[in-house]
């Protein structure tokens, strides 16, 4: 199990690595398969473990990093395309949480709070018409997802803790890269989003290990 682990994170540094140095120097095209790699490279143990263990929560992770990776392709060509298949990913992720054992009540403060400030947030940046509802709608799915994964860390054990980290690491990568979605943004921003995201599957990859 550690084997898969080591080669799976490795292929995906790689792969992001890659991507990252060669993003607008090299073909587009290339560019987009290294970014869908080495997500896709994240779900490998997440698949393992469900071949080991046949537990479900572990087959929605793997297959929601897997869509994620398809997001990560399309995204470099569509924004919103790529936006939908995203949130696809999170209604896999929140159910997977919601098997393992999230405590309901929890989730639903964690998302009352998280709505309250997507609240505030929204009102005091200027979003463009256009992009109003498609982002309304995506954080709104991705704050079920976060909050089924803090209801999951106050079930007490090393998944629901690993995962409800993972899951604000993937809020900050997005919050990060809503803020400057119609804004020109320094040239280290895109690798702070990439490192947040990456490290955000890397730790959804790694939860599974904890039940085997």
């Amino acid at each position: 199990m550690y084997i898969i682990y080591i080669v799976s994170f490795c292929v995906s540094a790689a792969c992001a690595v890659s991507f990252l140095l060669l993003n607008g120097k090299k073909s587009k095209l290339l560019c987009a398969l290294l970014k869908a790699a080495a997500s896709l490279a994240l779900a490998a143990p997440a698949f393992r473990a469900f071949a080991v263990s046949e537990n479900v929560a572990f087959l929605l992770i793997g297959l929601a990093i897997a869509v994620c990776a398809c997001a990560d392709f399309v995204i470099h060509f569509k924004f919103i395309p790529g936006g939908i298949i995203f949130a696809f990913a999170h209604c896999l992720f929140a159910p997977a949480f919601i098997i393992y054992g999230s405590k309901l009540y929890v989730a639903i403060i964690a998302f009352v709070l998280y709505a309250a400030m997507c609240a505030f947030a929204f009102s005091y940046f200027e979003l463009p018409p256009q992009m109003r509802f498609p982002l309304t709608v995506y954080a709104a799915i991705l704050g079920v997802m976060v909050s089924f994964a803090i209801g999951g860390a106050f079930y007490g054990e090393a998944f629901g803790i690993t995962s409800a980290v993972s899951a604000l690491l993937f809020l900050a990568s997005d919050v990060m890269l809503a803020m400057t979605v119609e804004n020109k943004r320094p040239s280290y921003w895109d690798v702070l989003v990439m490192i947040l995201y990456y490290m955000a599957l890397a730790g959804f990859s790694l939860a599974c290990r904890y039940f085997i």
